[in-house]
């Protein structure tokens, strides 16, 4: 339900950082209790029992319902969206693009003088703690 696909007129860019863009629906939204709804059904009771869903944050249940929403391909009613996001998105912790995020602080401190004393190592931190989500919900609820 909801009244959605509200899309405004051509404005001035002063006042459409106001304005609603565009509506979409409660029910197509992907939320931590979407995730929820999606998830709990596919999670043998044992292993919610050991790890539940709930204890989750949203962004570790949003990362779950998008992988099951990716592998159910077309027939997600999500595939839409699903397929629209890079499957290599630009993250500077993110192995591929490591070196990438590195020579950014560089060219910060370089050119524009900043103190990046210390960024390198908060982007070590970073991946090694995506690193160790990953692995975490991969033991916890993967095949």
């Amino acid at each position: 339900g909801g009244g959605g696909g509200d899309v405004l007129p051509n404005r001035p860019p002063s006042t459409v950082a106001d304005d609603i863009l565009v509506r979409v629906p409660l029910d197509v939204q992907l939320t931590r209790y979407s995730a929820l709804s999606v998830l709990v059904p596919l999670i043998p009771a044992e292993v919610r029992r050991r790890a539940p869903l709930e204890e989750l944050d949203d962004a570790a249940l949003l990362v779950m319902q998008l992988a099951h929403e990716r592998g159910r391909g077309r027939d997600s009613p999500h595939h839409a969206y699903v397929s629209s996001l890079p499957t290599d998105p630009p993250c500077g912790y993110s192995p591929s693009h490591r070196s990438e995020a590195m020579d950014a602080i560089t060219s910060l401190g370089l050119e524009l003088g900043l103190d990046v004393n210390g960024w390198p190592a908060e982007i070590v931190k970073a991946a090694d703690y995506a690193d160790r989500m990953a692995d975490a919900l991969s033991r916890d609820y993967g095949a």
